[in-house]
């Protein structure tokens, strides 16, 4: 039965295709090349709607979220889709799921502290970055600060200014990869701690101003020094493996289908299998990421990036390797001497996933964070967390990977 029903269902696209006759729905672009939310909603392109976990959010009874996840899973997407939301952007939601809440649209100022575009500054030049990042922000709103050269004043002034302009509570706050300037200086002992002091000092003023803040989001691709860097926030709500968030970002296969039929239908053309062996070929090659410890519970997510180049290319060329391996995770791999034999899945401690900095981060979690490895399962008696290696197209990259380390100079 279901072989017929998979030569009806090539047969329909086949004709479709050759008629050259495509529903609108066909032609709806993905969205290569597009990174915010605005823009993917604008050009119409196909999006796949992670706004009910706002609502979510909002209805939690935290006010300040942390989450870590690697490259390319969403995360950027999901901190614009979030400042579209509170800067009271209300059409681009009109059929999407945040939509269909009671929320009443308030406006907030809105304050994007990105770190993706830094590079290895030293000491001074990172923190000057620090003090135009922060005065660029102030002239977005209007806002004059005083003319000094010390960045935490000047966070606590634009902090101040807005509260005074906008009213108490009325603050949101996005941070795109916080551990970025540090995973740059991560060879180097000294720079690194440098660098965590500075970002202490930067986020110590959100926590000194906690009756400013409607709602912040800090996202990191690790969890490095976050003990340190943020202790000064209170009651930081860390959603990075909680079973309720843990697909807020990437897609399931059910999400997969619903939501990208039409290029799977060409895709089932190239490929000369029917659609369930479509889906099951990218799942196997893009998919099987777990964030939870609850596996039974939680559906395998599919990393976005790969998947949408492999629906874009029709085809099954490996793309988590050139986008996904951060230059640090070469870095450790490097200086740990890390050996490649992962035949069977390796067991790490939970408290390794949630302390550690620059001297005490483990090769194995180091590469769970950059998407390497995916958790398989949880050992409660021994509280170890059990990694495995996700996918073929990541078996495949770790191959390029450990040829790249031999090339690499750190």
């Amino acid at each position: 039965m279901k072989l017929f029903a998979c030569i009806a269902y090539l047969s329909f696209v086949w004709i479709t295709l050759l008629a050259g006759d495509l529903p609108d729905q066909f032609k709806q672009p993905l969205s290569i090349g597009r990174s915010t939310f605005s823009r993917i909603i604008e050009d119409n392109c196909v999006y796949v709607d992670k706004t009910g976990y706002i609502n979510k959010l909002l209805n939690s009874k935290n006010r300040y979220f942390f989450i870590a996840r690697p490259r390319q899973f969403g995360r950027t997407l999901f901190l614009t889709t979030l400042e579209a939301f509170f800067a009271g952007k209300k059409d681009l939601f009109k059929t999407l799921n945040a939509a269909k809440s009671n929320y009443s649209w308030q406006q907030s100022p809105v304050i994007v502290l990105n770190f993706l575009g830094t590079c290895a500054f030293n000491k001074q030049e990172f923190e000057q970055y620090l003090c135009r990042y922060i005065k660029s922000i102030a002239e977005q709103y209007q806002i004059e600060l005083e003319n000094e050269n010390i960045f935490s004043s000047l966070f606590r002034q634009l902090v101040s200014e807005l509260t005074q302009k906008y009213g108490k509570n009325n603050i949101v706050l996005l941070v795109d990869e916080y551990d970025k300037p540090m995973l740059d200086r991560i060879d180097s002992k000294e720079q690194y701690s440098e660098t965590e002091r500075i970002l202490k000092r930067l986020y110590d003023v959100v926590g000194e101003c906690d009756d400013c803040w409607r709602f912040v989001f800090i996202t990191g691709l690790t969890k490095c020094s976050k003990q340190i860097v943020l202790s000064g926030i209170p009651t930081l709500f860390d959603i990075s493996e909680n079973d309720e968030y843990t697909a807020i970002f990437g897609f399931s296969k059910k999400y997969l289908i619903n939501i990208f039929k039409p290029m799977l239908l060409t895709y089932t053309k190239s490929q000369r299998q029917c659609l369930d062996a479509v889906v099951d070929l990218i799942a196997s090659r893009c998919g099987g990421y777990n964030f939870s410890c609850n596996i039974q519970q939680t559906e395998a997510l599919i990393n976005p990036r790969s998947a949408l180049y492999q629906l874009y290319y029709q085809d099954s060329d490996n793309y988590f390797f050139d986008g996904c391996t951060p230059s640090f995770l070469v870095k450790i791999l490097k200086q740990k001497q890390y050996s490649f034999e992962l035949s069977s899945p390796v067991r790490v401690k939970k408290e390794n996933f949630e302390i550690y900095d620059q001297q005490t981060i483990l090769p194995e979690v180091a590469l769970y964070a950059s998407g390497y490895l995916t958790i398989c399962g949880y050992d409660k008696k021994t509280n170890e967390y059990l990694l495995k290696i996700p996918n073929t197209g990541v078996k495949q990259a770790f191959h390029f990977l450990q040829k790249a380390l031999d090339k690499i100079c750190i």
